[in-house]
């Protein structure tokens, strides 16, 4: 992944934090981490070591109240706990 340009209010924080990263899937492992960060977030991402965004991640309603890694996120947007209920990348 090579960020060249962002715009937005989401905060651009958490896509850089995967700037030079390859794509990892369940059954490719290419991040920085040996806990397999695809496994654990239920999908594939550019993760480098299991960072700050994911969304491609699972959709919990927000009545779920639990904090979940596998969620969709992009922490420097609303925080952590905050898991987006949709998402487009362009």
């Amino acid at each position: 992944l090579h960020v060249k340009g962002f715009g937005g209010t989401a905060g651009r924080t958490s896509s850089l934090a995967h700037t030079g990263s390859q794509f990892s899937t369940k059954d490719r492992d290419n991040d920085r981490c040996t806990c397999k960060c695809a496994q654990l977030a239920s999908g594939g991402w550019w993760f480098e070591a299991c960072g700050p965004s994911n969304l491609n991640g699972i959709y919990y309603p927000s009545s779920s109240n639990v904090v979940r890694y596998n969620g969709i996120k992009w922490y420097y947007w609303k925080g952590p706990n905050l898991m987006a209920t949709m998402t487009t990348m362009m």
